[in-house]
Protein backbone atom coordinates (compact mmCIF):
# COMPACT_ATOMS: atom_id res chain seq x y z
CA UNK A 1 0.00 0.00 0.00
CA UNK A 2 1.40 3.61 -0.76
CA UNK A 3 0.67 7.10 0.50
CA UNK A 4 0.94 10.72 -1.25
CA UNK A 5 1.84 12.76 1.72
CA UNK A 6 1.86 16.25 0.42
CA UNK A 7 4.20 19.12 1.90
CA UNK A 8 1.71 22.13 1.14
CA UNK A 9 -1.41 21.14 2.07
CA UNK A 10 -0.27 18.10 4.67
CA UNK A 11 -2.96 16.02 2.98
CA UNK A 12 -2.10 12.57 2.89
CA UNK A 13 -3.92 10.20 0.48
CA UNK A 14 -3.69 6.50 -0.29
CA UNK A 15 -2.92 5.75 -4.16
CA UNK A 16 -6.43 4.49 -5.63
CA UNK A 17 -5.23 1.41 -7.78
CA UNK A 18 -6.74 2.49 -11.27
CA UNK A 19 -6.71 6.35 -10.94
CA UNK A 20 -4.20 9.19 -10.26
CA UNK A 21 -4.42 10.25 -6.66
CA UNK A 22 -4.60 14.11 -6.03
CA UNK A 23 -3.82 15.66 -3.10
CA UNK A 24 -6.75 18.13 -1.57
CA UNK A 25 -5.04 20.92 -2.86
CA UNK A 26 -3.98 19.37 -6.06
CA UNK A 27 -0.43 20.27 -5.73
CA UNK A 28 0.68 16.45 -5.66
CA UNK A 29 -0.13 13.97 -7.46
CA UNK A 30 0.87 9.70 -7.46
CA UNK A 31 -0.71 7.03 -9.84
CA UNK A 32 0.61 3.34 -9.71
CA UNK A 33 2.14 1.87 -12.61
CA UNK A 34 1.51 -2.02 -11.19
CA UNK A 35 1.25 -3.27 -7.91
CA UNK A 36 4.95 -2.14 -6.76
CA UNK A 37 5.29 0.60 -8.64
CA UNK A 38 4.35 4.54 -9.07
CA UNK A 39 4.64 7.65 -10.33
CA UNK A 40 5.07 10.86 -8.64
CA UNK A 41 4.49 14.37 -9.62
CA UNK A 42 4.94 17.45 -7.25
CA UNK A 43 8.08 19.02 -5.96
CA UNK A 44 6.78 19.23 -2.02
CA UNK A 45 6.02 15.51 -1.48
CA UNK A 46 6.74 12.25 -0.71
CA UNK A 47 5.56 8.59 -1.38
CA UNK A 48 5.30 6.63 1.95
CA UNK A 49 5.09 2.20 1.82
CA UNK A 50 3.35 0.39 4.34
CA UNK A 51 3.44 -3.35 3.64
CA UNK A 52 -0.22 -4.49 3.10
CA UNK A 53 0.80 -7.37 5.81
CA UNK A 54 1.22 -4.74 8.56
CA UNK A 55 -1.81 -3.19 7.28
CA UNK A 56 -4.00 -6.19 7.71
CA UNK A 57 -2.93 -6.62 10.89
CA UNK A 58 -3.73 -3.12 12.63
CA UNK A 59 -7.02 -4.19 11.07
CA UNK A 60 -7.19 -7.48 12.45
CA UNK A 61 -6.06 -5.52 15.97
CA UNK A 62 -8.51 -2.51 16.17
CA UNK A 63 -11.56 -4.34 18.00
CA UNK A 64 -9.19 -5.53 20.74
CA UNK A 65 -9.19 -3.65 24.24
CA UNK A 66 -5.94 -1.49 23.18
CA UNK A 67 -3.57 -2.62 25.93
CA UNK A 68 -1.00 -4.18 23.48
CA UNK A 69 0.83 -1.35 21.18
CA UNK A 70 0.35 -2.32 17.43
CA UNK A 71 3.14 -0.79 15.09
CA UNK A 72 3.34 -0.90 10.90
CA UNK A 73 6.32 -0.31 9.35
CA UNK A 74 6.18 2.63 6.76
CA UNK A 75 8.70 3.69 4.26
CA UNK A 76 9.74 6.71 2.31
CA UNK A 77 10.29 6.29 -0.94
CA UNK A 78 12.60 8.84 -1.91
CA UNK A 79 13.61 10.33 -5.31
CA UNK A 80 16.17 7.06 -5.91
CA UNK A 81 14.30 4.56 -4.39
CA UNK A 82 13.81 2.02 -7.14
CA UNK A 83 9.80 1.72 -6.59
CA UNK A 84 9.09 5.66 -6.71
CA UNK A 85 9.33 7.39 -10.33
CA UNK A 86 9.14 10.96 -9.60
CA UNK A 87 7.89 12.86 -12.75
CA UNK A 88 8.24 16.40 -13.90
CA UNK A 89 5.11 18.38 -15.13
CA UNK A 90 2.13 16.68 -14.35
CA UNK A 91 -0.29 14.28 -15.11
CA UNK A 92 -3.75 14.49 -17.17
Amino acid sequence: MKLLVCGYCKDVRALDPELVTRCRCGRTAAKYRDGWHADIWGDDCVLLGLRIDDVQALLAARDLDGSERRTAEVVAHSRAHPRAHYQSGFPE
